[in-house]
């Protein structure tokens, strides 16, 4: 089930008052996806989709569950992006419908059953043996959660959408789904993750979050991120930004360790500017790279 994070920055504390949003959410998620027979394995596949009007999915579970409700989320226009609400009644509206329709395609019809059937009288054993079983695999296979992430009327938006039920953000800092949310979440609480902090800090906070996750086997070492920004196209997270960060938090949480007399070393001296020059840049509407060294002390 994997895991992804969304992390709200630079939201005024009186956002509700003012209508202001912040100016960046930051998305991580892992590369791991589970094959047919149950082998885990890190691959080259993103787990967020473009929506439209500057919005974007984030997925745990099934990408092509993902992607078809994708398809039809683009269908919609742009009214309905423009105000979390309309958009959150509509990809649930969508989920349901097309989770019925794969239903009964995939379930019902392949042991020659029907809801009329089922609701009206009693099916022979057999045929109900073998649906509770294809109804419990079907579950398994498709069960993808959803976060949405946009910037609604200049308002920055979380929809979060779990056995597809929508729940609208409303003013929380951070969103999390898949199995690595019972790891990811504490870690958040742990690093006081608020909607206001700066753009550096979120980031940090959602990649050490994800490096907490990882304990989860279905969450892998492979680490995407991006920063989605008002009226500009998503910001890739360089890799060699996120091997330092992940480098920071291992040192962090061993030095809680008391047997640990000498934890690794940090990175170069002047990350944390670096960190924050990057984050400022991106505000800014640039795509900078990071250019930090690669050497230790």
């Amino acid at each position: 089930m994997t895991v992804g994070i969304a992390v709200v920055a630079n939201r005024p504390r009186d956002a509700a008052e003012t209508g202001t949003g912040p100016n960046a959410i930051v998305l991580v998620a892992d590369k791991q996806i589970t094959q047919g027979s149950g082998l885990k394995a890190d691959v080259e596949v993103e787990k967020k989709l473009a929506l439209e009007f500057g919005w974007e999915l984030l997925f745990a579970g099934s990408p092509s569950v993902a992607h078809q409700l994708g398809f039809h989320l683009r269908k919609l226009a742009r009214g309905h992006y423009a105000k979390r609400e309309l958009l959150a009644s509509d990809v649930e509206s969508i989920y349901h419908a097309w989770w019925e329709r794969t239903f009964d395609r995939i379930v019902l019809r392949r042991n020659l059953l029907t809801k009329k059937l089922l609701a009206s009288s009693q099916p022979p054993p057999h045929l109900l043996r073998d649906y509770y079983a294809a109804k419990a695999q079907f579950e398994g296979d498709y069960g993808t959660d959803l976060i949405l992430a946009g910037f609604d009327g200049g308002r920055a938006a979380l929809i979060l959408v779990v056995d597809g039920v929508s729940e609208i953000d409303q003013l929380g800092s951070f969103r999390v789904i898949g199995e690595g949310e019972n790891a990811a979440v504490p870690r958040l609480h742990e690093l006081g993750a608020q909607a206001s902090d700066p753009l550096h800090v979120a980031l940090y906070n959602g990649l050490a979050a994800k490096f907490a996750s990882e304990y989860v086997s279905s969450v892998g070492p492979g680490t995407d991120a991006w920063i989605l920004r008002r009226n500009k196209p998503p910001h890739r997270v360089d890799q060699d930004l996120i091997a330092v960060v992940r480098r920071v938090t291992a040192r962090r949480s061993l030095q809680w360790d008391s047997y640990r007399k000498n934890p690794p070393p940090l990175p170069f001296k002047g990350w944390q500017a670096g960190l924050v020059a990057y984050a400022e840049a991106v505000l800014r509407g640039e795509d900078p790279k990071w250019e930090g060294t690669a050497t230790f002390h």
